[in-house]
């Protein structure tokens, strides 16, 4: 339970020292997966502040709340709103050592204090995913995976195979690529059609691909 106390002044944005293109491009296609999972059932934000009785705050890379939908908000307000579900953060280097790891250490904290049952950290440099549960004020881990998939994020499946390598998966097991490989692939098929003597600017959106 967080004490009531007079509202202070506080950042409406922030520089993540932490960030980085690899983390960038898979919070995105993290972000579109399990926004895409759960459809209109939960609000799924990314980079967005949640703010404590107006006294603290924490940037989460993304938080899900069932029954919420998605607006305009730059701030995710605590109590007006209702606990996340699950908050998740992508881990970089940078999280090691400290500014990164403070301010990691100061999202956990936070999450831990207000309750959110499920915190999931996905660490692409190290090919783990750690998971995390709320139990009396505080996070605790409990689990460490290189495969991960829960209800709560839609049924996404995450996987770490390797370091380096973090594949998305939908619910049905399709892989959610990242904007490059969409973009080499898109690249590909109008080569291939090209070769075939067809305009790919003229093809009609509807119509299938050649075999």
């Amino acid at each position: 339970m967080v004490e009531a106390a007079r509202e202070v002044e506080l950042p409406t944005e922030e520089f993540d020292v932490t960030g980085s293109e690899w983390h960038n491009r898979l919070l995105s296609r993290l972000h579109t997966a399990i926004a895409y999972a759960l459809a209109d059932t939960a609000l799924v934000a990314q980079d967005i502040f949640l703010r404590v009785e107006g006294r603290q705050q924490a940037a989460a890379d993304i938080l899900v709340t069932p029954g919420l939908k998605a607006g305009r908000r730059t701030v995710y307000r605590i109590p007006a709103e209702p606990v996340p579900a699950v908050t998740l953060e992508v881990l970089s280097p940078a999280n090691r050592t400290g500014t990164g790891l403070a301010r990691l250490a100061g999202k956990r904290d936070l999450f831990g204090r207000i309750g959110v049952p499920l915190h999931i950290e996905v660490d692409p440099d190290e090919a783990f995913i750690s998971v995390w549960e709320s139990r009396d004020g505080r996070l605790v881990r409990t689990g460490i995976h290189t495969s991960y998939s829960s209800d709560a994020i839609g049924g996404v499946r995450i996987e770490t195979p390797e370091v380096g390598v973090t594949l998305v998966f939908d619910p049905s097991g399709r892989e959610v690529p990242d904007a490059d490989t969409i973009l080499a692939r898109a690249s590909h098929l109008a080569a291939r059609l090209r070769d075939m003597g067809v305009d790919p600017d003229e093809v009609d959106d509807g119509a299938d691909p050649p075999a």
